[in-house]
C-alpha cells in the first residue's frame, strides 16, 4: 500500500519535477542520488514519527485516524485536480525551472564578484596566474570528486527536495501509514516508490510531464487514495471487531463463573448468540482459549466445557443439530481446531487438559463413525509413551471418554491398540499414581468392546492380573478404580470368572469390604451385588424358558454360596456403619449392604433364613440403637428372596416387635422399622392377612404419618403397598379389607399434606392418596367423590397462584402442586369412570385455564394431558365437546418436537382421543395428520417418539374408517421408508439397536394393523391390495431375525389374522402358504408365559386356515 501511494502522490509533484528538471542541465547519476537522498531521510524520518505515534495515542486510534486522513487527502486532491488547468502542470514545471535558473545566476554573479574583488586587490602576476590556474584544476578535480555528494548540484538538489516534501501529502501518507500498519514495511514500500519515482523523473520527467497532465495524474492519485482509506478504515474496524470478540470470549467466560445469577445467565446467553450467529469463529476462539497457556486456568477450563456442551448433547434431536453443525464447517476450520486441542492434553496444567480429554472425545464421537480423524487413536496411543506424565493422564481421559461414548462396533478395529495403552498406563510399574488411575478408568470404559481379548485365556489372565494388583495400591483412588473394574469385568464376562474366583477375587473383595476406606468397601460391596443380580436374572430366565424345547439354560456358577456365611457376616456387619447424622438420602456403607443382602437372598432364597435370622434375634432389642436399627433392615432386606411360607410365621412374630419399634427414641430406628413395615405390607394379600395384624398396622403407620418427614414417607410408602395389595386382582368389588379405614386413611393423608412442607414426604402422600383411590371396592365411592370435589378446589386455587408466582422456586414448587393433585385426579377419574360425568365440565375448565396461562415448557402440561387423557375414557364421544377449546393446546404441544416428552404424551393423546370419538374426529384429523408427519421428519425429535407416532396413524385410521382413503398413499410411502430401516438386519447390533429396532417394528405394524382394520371396517379394503406383498415382506424379515420382541410377534399374529379377514377366503393364500408364517404362529402358540401371545396364534391360526382351505 505504501508503494502505491507514494507513486500516485509523487508523480507530477514538485520533487518529482525538481528532479526532472535539475537532471536536463546535470548529470542524472548526481540527481538521482540527491533527490533519493533528501527523500530517504524523509521518509525514515515521517515513519518513525507515525511508528511512536501510537505510544501516545491508542493504535485503535492512529489506525482509524489514518484511515481518514486517506480519504481526507484524496477528496482534497480530488478537488484540486477537478478545478485544475490542463496546463497547470507544465507552469508548475516552469516555475520550477525558474527557480532553478535564477538560483544558478545568483551562484554565478556571486562567483564573478570574488573574482572582480581579487583583481582589484592587485591584480595577478604570472606566477600567481599558474597557482591559479593549478589551483582551478586541483578544485575542479575536487569538486568532479564531490560532484556526486557535496556539489552544489548535489546539495541544491537535496535541499530543494527536502524542503518541497516537508509537509507534502506523501510525508503526511507515509506518517498515517507507519502508525497503522508494519513500521519496517512501510519504510521498505516508500523508499521504493520513491526511487521509482525518481529515477522516472531523471530519465524521462519532462517528456512525461508533457504527455500526461498533472491534473489526470492529481485525479488518479486521489481515487487510490481514497481506495486506500476506505479499505483501511474496513480492514482497521474488522479487526477491532475480532480484537473485541476475543477479549469477549474470554470475558464471557470468566463471568460464566460468577456468583451473580444475571450475570452468569447473561454470559451463557451471549456465548449461545455467538455460537449460533458464527460456530466455526466461536469455536476457534474457544479452541485458542484452551490451548492457550497465558489464559486463567478457570477460564481455560470452561472453554473446554463450552467447546463441548456445543458439540454433544442428551436428547438425540439437538444432538443431531449439533452434528451437522460441526460437519459444516470446512475441513481446514476443524483440522486448525482439533490439531489445538490435541495440543491442549499436553498442558502444565490438569483441568485444561482433562476439559481437552473431555472435547476430542465429543469430536471423535461425530467423526470417528463416519471414518474422519482416522489417525486420532494412533496419535492418542503414541501420547502414553511420552514421558510427560500430564501429556499421558490427559490422553489416557481422553481415550477413556472416547470408549465411553462410542460405540464399540466403531472402535473394534482398534481396539488391541486402545487394549495396549491402556494396560500400559495402569501397570504396577508405572509410577504415577495419577497416570495409573487414568488407565484404569480408561480401562473400565473400554471393557464392552475388548469381548475377544477376554475370550483368549493369556491376554484375559494379563488383563485380570493388571486389575488385581491395582486393587492392593497404596493410592486410594486407584484402588476404587481397580474394584470398580471387577465389577463391571464380572457383568459383562461372569462366564469367564470361575478360576479368578478361587484363585483371588474371594479374598481380595471380602478383604476390600472391610477396608476403612469406605469408597472400598462400597466397591467390594458392590461386587457381590452384581454377582448376585446376574446369578438371580439367569435363574430366573431359566425358569421362564424350560419349557420351551429350543431353550438353552445359561450356566449359574453359585459363586456366593462357597462364602455365603462369611459374606453375610461381613454385610451385617456393615449395616450397623450408621451415624446419627446420616444424610437419609445419601448412598452410603450401610445402604450398599442392605441391598446386597436382598439380592443374596434372591439367590439364596430359604436359605438365607438361616444365615441372617440368628443375628436379627440376638440385636432387635439391643442397648446400642445402630445394631437394633441394622436388625430391622436386615429381616427388611431378606423378604424377597424366601418362599412365602417360610417367611409367613417369622412376620407373624416379629410383627408386635415392629409397631413396638415405631415409638423408639431413635428416629432412625423409626425410620427404618417404618420402611420394614412397607416391605411387610407387599407380602400381604386379602387372602392370607389376619385383621388383628392389619388393624396393628394399619394403627402404628397412621401414627407415624405424624412423626418426622422421613418417618412419615416410609409410612405413606407402606400405604402405598397395603393398597396395593388388599386390592387382589379383581378390583370391581363391592367391598375389601380396606373399605372400613378408607374413610379415615384418606382424612388423615390430606391432613398431612397440609401439616407438612417436605416436598418429597407430600409427593409420596399424594401417591398414596392415588393407589388408594385406583383399588378401592365401590363402598369407598362415596368418599371417592367428596375426595374429586376436594381436589378440585385444590387445583383451582393453583390456577390464581399461578398468575402470581414470581420466583423460579416458587413456580418449582406449584408445579409440584399442581402435578401431585392432578395425578390424583387422574385416578380419580379412571376409578369412577362414567360417574365422574357431573363434574367433568370443570375438571377441563380448570385443566384449560392451566394449560392456558402455564409456559410452554412447564412440566405441568404433562400432568394435564394425562388428566385429559383418562378423561376421554370416562366421558367417550362426549369428549367432543371440548375439542374446539383443547385442540390448540394439543397442536401446539406436536409442534415443539424439542420437548420429546410432551411430544409423546401429545402423540399417545391422539390415541385416546381417536378411541373416544371415533368419525367425530375428522375434522381435526388434516392439522393432526400434518403434525405427525413433520414429527417423523424432524431431526430433532428423539427417535423414541417416532414408532408411537407410526401407530397413532392406525389408531386415525381406526376411527375415521372409509375417510382415511385420503390419507393412504402419503402414510404407506412414510412406513415404508420405516421398513427400510429395519427389513435389513445388520451385524454385531448393540443392545440400543436391537430395542430400537423392535419398537419400530412394532410402530410398523401397529400402523398396518390400525389401517387394515379401518379399511376393512370402511369397506375400502381393496385400497390395501397394492401394498399386502410388502406387509408379508416386512414381516419375514422379523420372523427369520432371532432378536424379535414378544410383542413384535404377537403385533404381527394380529396383522397375519386381519389382513386375512380383509379378504375373500383363499385370495390371500400364496401368501400364507409361506412356511415362515405356521413358525410365526408356532412361536406364539408356545408363549406359555404369555396368554396374550397364546390367544393372538390360536386365533391368527383360525383365520389362516380359512384362507387356505378355500384355496384347495
Amino acid at each position: 500500500m505504501s508503494f502505491a501511494v507514494i507513486v500516485v502522490s509523487e508523480i507530477g509533484d514538485k520533487t518529482f519535477l525538481i528532479a526532472a528538471v535539475m537532471a536536463m542541465t546535470n548529470p542524472r547519476l548526481v540527481i538521482f542520488f540527491a533527490a533519493i537522498s533528501a527523500l530517504g531521510v524523509m521518509t525514515v524520518l515521517s515513519a518513525l514519527f507515525g511508528h511512536f505515534l501510537p505510544n501516545v495515542l491508542s493504535k485503535e486510534y492512529t489506525q482509524f485516524a489514518a484511515a481518514g486522513l486517506f480519504i481526507v487527502f484524496g477528496f482534497k486532491m480530488l478537488w484540486d485536480g477537478w478545478h485544475m488547468d490542463d496546463t497547470e502542470g507544465n507552469d508548475e514545471l516552469e516555475e520550477v525551472s525558474a527557480e532553478l535558473i535564477a538560483k544558478e545566476k545568483e551562484g554565478k554573479d556571486e562567483a564573478d564578484r570574488e573574482r572582480d574583488d581579487l583583481m582589484e586587490a592587485g591584480g595577478v602576476t604570472a606566477a600567481q596566474k599558474k597557482d591559479l590556474a593549478t589551483l582551478d584544476r586541483l578544485k575542479s578535480g575536487a569538486q568532479n570528486i564531490a560532484n556526486y555528494f557535496f556539489s552544489a548540484v548535489f546539495i541544491q538538489t537535496f535541499v530543494l527536495t527536502f524542503l518541497a516534501e516537508w509537509g507534502d501529502r506523501s510525508q503526511i501518507a507515509t506518517i498515517a501509514l507507519a502508525g497503522a500498519e508494519d513500521f519496517w514495511w512501510v519504510t521498505i514500500g516508500s523508499l521504493i516508490g520513491h526511487a521509482l519515482c525518481s529515477a522516472v523523473a531523471v530519465i524521462g520527467g519532462r517528456l512525461l510531464a508533457s504527455k500526461i497532465s498533472v491534473r489526470t495524474v492529481t485525479i488518479v492519485g486521489a481515487v487510490i487514495f481514497i481506495i486506500c482509506g476506505i479499505y483501511s478504515f474496513y480492514v482497521n474496524y474488522y479487526k477491532l471487531n475480532e480484537d473485541m470478540t476475543m477479549l469477549s470470549i474470554s470475558e464471557l467466560l470468566s463471568r460464566t463463573l460468577s456468583p451473580d445469577v444475571a450475570t452468569r445467565e447473561d454470559a451463557e446467553r451471549q456465548l449461545e448468540t455467538l455460537a449460533r450467529e458464527s460456530f466455526a469463529q466461536y469455536m476457534f476462539l474457544l479452541g485458542q482459549e484452551l490451548s492457550s497457556e497465558a489464559s486463567q486456568i478457570d477460564i481455560r477450563r470452561s472453554a473446554g466445557i463450552a467447546m463441548k456442551n456445543a458439540l454433544s448433547a442428551k436428547d438425540e434431536g439437538i444432538r443431531s443439530e449439533f452434528t451437522a453443525r460441526w460437519l459444516q464447517m470446512d475441513q481446514n476450520q476443524r483440522k486448525v481446531i482439533k490439531d489445538g486441542l490435541l495440543r491442549s492434553l499436553s498442558s502444565s496444567h490438569k483441568a485444561p487438559g482433562f476439559a481437552a480429554a473431555q472435547v476430542i472425545a465429543a469430536v471423535a464421537d461425530i467423526e470417528l463413525p463416519r471414518q474422519e480423524w482416522p489417525d486420532l487413536i494412533n496419535i492418542l496411543v503414541q501420547n502414553v509413551t511420552l514421558p510427560d506424565d500430564n501429556t499421558k493422564e490427559a490422553t489416557l481421559q481422553a481415550i477413556g471418554f472416547i470408549c465411553e461414548t462410542i460405540d464399540p462396533l466403531v472402535l473394534q478395529d482398534v481396539s488391541n491398540m486402545i487394549l495396549t495403552a491402556v494396560v500400559q498406563g495402569a501397570r504396577k510399574e508405572e509410577a504415577n499414581q495419577r497416570v495409573r488411575l487414568a488407565a484404569l478408568k480408561s480401562l473400565w470404559n473400554s471393557l464392552e468392546f475388548v469381548k475377544k481379548n477376554f475370550e483368549h485365556e493369556g491376554e484375559r489372565n494379563y488383563i485380570m492380573q493388571i486389575v488385581c494388583e491395582a486393587t492392593i495400591s497404596s493410592d486410594e483412588d486407584v484402588q476404587v478404580a481397580s474394584f470398580e473394574c471387577l465389577v463391571k469385568i464380572v457383568q459383562l464376562y461372569y462366564d469367564k470368572m470361575p478360576n479368578y474366583m478361587a484363585q483371588a477375587l474371594y479374598g481380595l473383595t471380602i478383604d476390600g469390604m472391610q477396608s476403612p476406606n469406605e469408597r472400598v468397601a462400597m466397591q467390594s460391596v458392590e461386587f457381590w451385588s452384581t454377582v448376585c443380580e446376574e446369578e438371580a436374572t439367569r435363574l430366573a430366565d431359566n425358569m421362564a424358558g424350560e419349557h420351551s424345547s429350543d431353550f438353552t439354560p445359561y450356566p449359574v456358577h453359585d459363586f456366593a454360596r462357597p462364602v455365603g456365611q462369611k459374606l453375610v457376616s461381613v454385610l451385617l456387619f456393615l449395616l450397623t456403619k450408621k451415624e446419627e447424622d446420616d444424610d437419609e438420602d445419601e448412598w452410603n456403607i450401610s445402604m450398599a449392604a442392605a441391598t446386597c443382602l436382598t439380592l443374596l437372598a434372591n439367590v439364596f432364597s430359604d436359605d438365607i433364613v438361616g444365615l441372617v435370622l440368628p443375628w436379627v434375634q440376638a440385636h432387635l432389642q439391643s442397648t446400642d440403637w445402630k445394631y437394633r436399627e441394622a436388625a430391622v433392615m436386615a429381616f427388611g432386606s431378606i423378604l424377597d428372596g424366601p418362599k412365602h411360607e417360610t417367611l409367613a410365621p417369622l412376620i407373624e412374630q416379629a410383627l408386635p416387635f415392629f409397631v413396638a419399634m415405631m415409638k423408639d427414641s431413635q428416629v432412625q430406628v423409626k425410620d427404618t422399622t417404618a420402611w420394614t413395615l412397607g416391605r411387610i405390607s407387599e407380602m400381604m394379600t386379602p387372602e392370607t392377612v389376619k385383621p388383628d395384624q392389619l388393624h396393628a398396622l394399619i394403627s402404628v403407620v397412621v401414627g407415624g404419618l405424624t412423626d418426622q418427614p422421613r418417618v412419615a414417607s416410609n409410612c405413606a410408602w407402606c400405604i402405598v403397598n397395603l393398597a396395593e395389595h388388599m386390592a387382589g386382582e379383581d378390583t370391581d368389588v363391592a367391598t375389601y379389607p380396606l373399605s372400613q379405614y378408607f374413610d379415615g386413611l384418606i382424612s388423615t393423608l390430606l391432613n398431612c399434606v397440609n401439616d407438612k412442607s417436605d416436598a418429597n414426604l407430600k409427593a409420596t402422600v399424594y401417591e398414596a392418596i392415588a393407589t388408594l383411590v385406583s383399588t378401592c371396592a365401590k363402598d369407598c365411592f362415596g368418599t371417592v367423590e367428596r375426595l374429586a370435589a376436594e381436589m378440585l378446589s385444590r387445583l383451582n386455587g393453583t390456577v390464581a397462584m399461578q398468575r402470581e408466582v414470581v420466583s423460579h422456586d416458587d413456580r418449582t414448587t406449584l408445579q409440584e402442586l399442581q402435578a401431585n393433585i392432578c395425578s390424583v385426579l387422574t385416578n380419580i377419574i379412571r376409578r369412577m369412570s362414567n360417574m365422574i360425568a357431573p363434574v367433568a365440565d370443570s375438571i377441563m375448565v380448570t385443566i384449560l385455564q392451566i394449560l392456558t396461562s402455564s409456559q410452554r415448557n412447564s412440566t405441568v402440561l404433562e400432568d394435564c394431558f394425562i388428566v385429559i387423557s383418562s378423561l376421554t375414557s370416562a366421558v367417550d364421544g362426549d369428549f367432543v365437546r371440548y375439542m374446539n377449546d383443547f385442540s390448540p393446546h394439543l397442536v401446539r404441544s406436536l409442534q415443539n418436537p424439542q420437548d420429546h416428552q410432551m411430544t409423546a404424551i401429545a402423540v399417545g393423546l391422539i390415541g385416546d382421543i381417536c378411541r373416544a370419538l371415533n368419525e367425530q374426529i375428522l375434522p381435526y384429523c388434516p392439522e393432526y395428520m400434518n403434525c405427525l408427519v413433520e414429527n417423523l421428519k424432524s431431526p430433532i425429535l428423539d427417535r423414541s417418539v417416532k414408532p408411537a407416532i407410526l401407530s397413532t396413524f392406525g389408531d386415525i385410521a381406526i376411527a375415521i374408517g372409509s375417510e382415511f382413503e385420503r390419507f393412504v398413499a402419503p402414510v404407506m410411502q412414510i412406513v415404508d421408508e420405516a421398513v427400510a430401516l429395519v427389513i435389513t438386519v445388520p451385524q454385531d447390533r448393540s443392545f440400543d439397536q436391537i430395542e430400537y429396532a423392535n419398537m419400530l417394528r412394532e410402530g410398523i405394524t401397529e400402523a398396518y394393523v390400525g389401517i387394515t382394520q379401518g379399511l376393512t371396517t370402511g369397506q375400502k379394503a381393496q385400497l390395501l391390495a397394492p401394498y399386502v406383498e410388502k406387509m408379508f415382506v416386512f414381516m419375514q424379515s422379523i420372523v427369520f431375525d432371532d432378536e424379535h420382541s414378544e410383542e413384535v410377534a404377537i403385533t404381527m399374529g394380529g396383522l397375519i389374522g386381519d389382513l386375512a379377514d380383509a379378504f375373500p377366503p383363499g385370495s390371500m393364500a400364496r401368501f400364507y402358504s409361506m412356511p415362515w408364517v405356521d413358525k410365526l404362529l408356532k412361536e406364539l402358540r408356545g408363549m406359555y408365559y404369555n396368554p396374550k401371545g397364546q390367544d393372538v396364534g390360536k386365533w391368527a391360526k383360525t383365520r389362516v386356515k380359512r384362507q387356505l382351505a378355500a384355496a384347495i
